[in-house]
């Protein structure tokens, strides 16, 4: 079976797959505990979704492209959400035909994705918190099935990151190292705020260039560095790298042009806000 779930997520376009066992993590309960995270249980527990769980199959696909533009590259092509699930529907139904039960994600359950993949032997942590894959670097997007379909595990990676801290010097709202991840700063939550920001805030944005999103520690990560870009069509065609936005455009209208990207979720507003923050004086 995992001979099998491995050829079809490549021939439906995924970078890379893994395997890993459905178990309540204790490690990562008292990482997030500590971390001070709500909902620890839901987090770590795949019982939850599945009392019958047996496996979590894991699967990367790039989006790298070697463009950048005013919004953060993961948002150039299509919705990665609809992407990636419509793959994983495809890989359910084998499952399904199979006998077995299977439940797909992503960024659409509880349990930490990037957690899961480090854990499917698909990658490594770097300081920025983001998942490295030795020939994907940071560039990819992550889904999961939760399955009672006993896979064989993989094991996960013994590389770490090369430790050079480029991405903690680079950050531009110094939310990396020391005591965690300080979400509140971080830059690429604040462009995706609604209401006002503060006058520190817009500063940020004004500084990135950047209307959605930021990818400032993922450009200077040195295991960034000579990647390929991605042959998935989802995501290297039809691209939009420079947005712009009239301030009259109405909220159906935004949702026609832009219902299939992933920044369209949180409506026009905030990028509106955006865009006006990075327009030259």
């Amino acid at each position: 079976m995992k001979a099998a779930l491995t050829r079809l997520a490549r021939e439906l376009g995924f970078s890379a797959i893994g395997f890993t066992n459905a178990e309540i993590d204790e490690h990562l309960r008292v990482v997030l505990m500590q971390a001070g995270e709500r909902d620890v249980e839901r987090r770590v527990n795949p019982f939850l979704i599945l009392p019958e769980a047996q496996s979590i199959i894991v699967l990367l696909t790039s989006y790298y492209t070697g463009l950048t533009g005013n919004i953060a590259s993961y948002a150039f092509g299509r919705d990665y959400h609809r992407v990636m699930l419509e793959g994983c529907r495809v890989l359910e139904e084998l499952l399904k035909s199979k006998g077995y039960q299977a439940k797909a994600f992503c960024d659409t359950g509880d349990l930490c994705d990037r957690w899961l993949a480090y854990r499917a032997g698909l990658g490594f942590f770097g300081k920025n918190h983001f998942l490295i894959h030795p020939q994907f670097g940071t560039y990819t997007f992550i889904a999961h099935i939760v399955t009672d379909c006993l896979l064989k595990p993989d094991k996960p990676m013994e590389r770490t990151c090369d430790g050079c801290g480029a991405c903690i010097r680079a950050c531009p709202g110094h939310v990396l190292g020391g005591a965690g991840f300080a979400r509140s700063r971080c830059l690429s939550d604040i462009t995706q705020r609604k209401g006002a920001l503060t006058a520190e805030e817009e500063q940020l944005i004004r500084d990135s260039g950047c209307a959605w999103g930021c990818e400032i520690c993922q450009q200077v990560c040195p295991h960034n560095r000579g990647l390929q870009p991605t042959g998935n069509p989802a995501f290297c065609a039809d691209l939009i790298t420079e947005l712009y936005l009239e301030e009259g455009i109405s909220q159906r209208e935004f949702k026609r042009r832009y219902g299939d990207r992933a920044f369209s979720w949180r409506g026009k507003q905030p990028l509106l806000r955006n865009l006006k923050l990075l327009e030259k004086d």
